[in-house]
């Protein structure tokens, strides 16, 4: 890679650890078409043709996001894919979407806090 390619990998991955520490906060809460995204790169296989044909006809909603912020510039470091410092920056990338695809822990009235799904059959067997 070079210097330039470097910097812009390395901003790259300060932004989406910079995205995803606002999330785990709840300082950014992405729209519902930007949750869609993500699912999508979730399930691809992240190299420059893929994330470029996924970004290719997104929503204006998306747009106007920020998760395209560090998703347009990921086309670039990705061409470099197989250099450390592009390989990290897309590791940090999956890291942000793994995050933003993972099961919501929604707690309400009587509820346990548990994912649905993952922990009622132990919960309801330990009342047993």
């Amino acid at each position: 890679m070079t210097d330039a390619s470097d910097a812009l990998a390395d901003a790259l991955r300060r932004d989406a650890a910079a995205l995803l520490q606002q999330y785990r906060s709840g300082a950014w809460v992405p729209c519902a078409e930007e949750r869609d995204l993500a699912e999508d790169l979730a399930r691809m296989q992240w190299n420059a043709h893929s994330l470029r044909a996924n970004l290719r006809e997104i929503p204006a909603a998306v747009r106007a996001g920020r998760l395209v912020d560090v998703l347009d510039p990921a086309v670039a470091v990705a061409e470099q894919a197989g250099a450390a410092t592009a390989d990290g920056t897309l590791l940090q990338l999956r890291r942000l979407v793994d995050a933003l695809t993972a099961p919501l822990n929604v707690v309400g009235e009587g509820s346990t806090g548990v994912e649905s799904g993952t922990g009622e059959a132990a919960a309801a067997g330990a009342d047993s």
